[in-house]
């Protein structure tokens, strides 16, 4: 459903390396996935597919980058404990930063996150107590009314002296009043403002799946050759096989004869005759029945498998060199 998003490469990864554990995979298959993953490293590496977010989480935690450069000094506070903030704190986790924690009205639900993330909680009571230590603000509650006003963040510049602060609002409906707009030192983000980076982003993208596109095509066209030739090939074995058992079952009736005191020269002449019938048996049923229904493409598809007229040209020069 998001275009470029890698989080179904990783599922099916996960299917391949099960199912190749439990032998389920035949040589076809496996060579399909790994030329599957092969491709989609390739596109990741050769396109801008997967550079730009397109989530409201990972756009949030991108735009703090984008705002601070690096995360390494910054104190960070995530209001709300639900699959939100779940997400951006993962998101968040693969950069570097001073310090986090996490705050919401129910304890034992932001007591559950700071554990999974490693770090600390505490209840949204505190928050006006403690609002000013944070340079980093994420915020997604499921709360119909804000949760942080613009006294409290008035309050809180004037401790902070005026240092900056960054408030990303991912609340629907917002969990900050709009009006910490108005202060100097708010730097204030909401969904409407992530959006219209996700719509120039997802445009960008699109523009790079035309590019994937072509290579994905390129490399299907390359597999469905590879696919072609095994088939080819094992076209080939079925056949050797099938010769492998009649020269089996001829050989074995001539050591037979040859037991039972049958004269050598009289087993050859059985030996060449059965197995030169046998071999023959189903190429000339085949002519037998293109013949009858008067199939010429097929009669000139025999001719030329089995080089039918060079066959008879030689047999021609030969008996006029007799």
């Amino acid at each position: 459903m998001v275009l470029g998003e890698a989080q179904i490469l990783g599922q099916v990864k996960t299917s391949y390396e099960i199912s190749k554990q439990s032998n389920k995979l035949d040589n076809t298959l496996d060579r399909f996935f790994q030329t599957a993953f092969r491709v989609a490293k390739s596109v990741r590496s050769n396109t801008d597919i997967g550079k730009n977010p397109v989530s409201i989480a990972n756009s949030a935690v991108q735009l703090s980058k984008q705002i601070f450069g690096q995360l390494s000094s910054q104190d960070i506070l995530m209001i709300g404990a639900g699959s939100t903030s779940e997400l951006l704190l993962r998101y968040l986790t693969k950069h570097p930063y001073h310090h986090l924690s996490v705050c919401n009205r129910s304890i034992n639900n932001a007591l559950r996150l700071a554990k999974q993330f490693n770090t600390n909680a505490f209840e949204m009571e505190q928050l006006p107590a403690r609002i000013q230590d944070f340079d980093l603000i994420f915020t997604a509650t499921s709360s119909q009314t804000p949760v942080v006003d613009y006294k409290t963040v008035k309050q809180a510049l004037k401790i902070r002296k005026h240092r900056p602060m960054v408030i990303i609002d991912l609340g629907i409906p917002r969990d900050v009043d709009p009006k910490v707009k108005k202060l100097d030192d708010v730097f204030y983000y909401a969904v409407d403002d992530l959006q219209k980076v996700i719509s120039k982003n997802l445009q960008n993208r699109q523009q790079s799946a035309q590019q994937a596109t072509k290579i994905i095509e390129a490399e299907a066209e390359l597999f469905d050759y590879w696919l072609n030739a095994q088939q080819h090939t094992q076209l080939i074995h079925s056949f050797q096989k099938e010769t492998a058992i009649i020269r089996k079952q001829s050989l074995d009736k001539a050591i037979s004869k040859l037991n039972n005191g049958m004269d050598a020269e009289e087993v050859l002449f059985f030996l060449a005759n059965n197995l030169t019938k046998k071999l023959n048996h189903t190429p000339v049923k085949a002519i037998r029945s293109a013949i009858e229904s008067g199939d010429i493409t097929t009669i000139e598809k025999i001719t030329s498998l089995f080089n039918l007229d060079n066959n008879s040209n030689k047999s021609t020069d030969h008996n006029n060199d007799t």
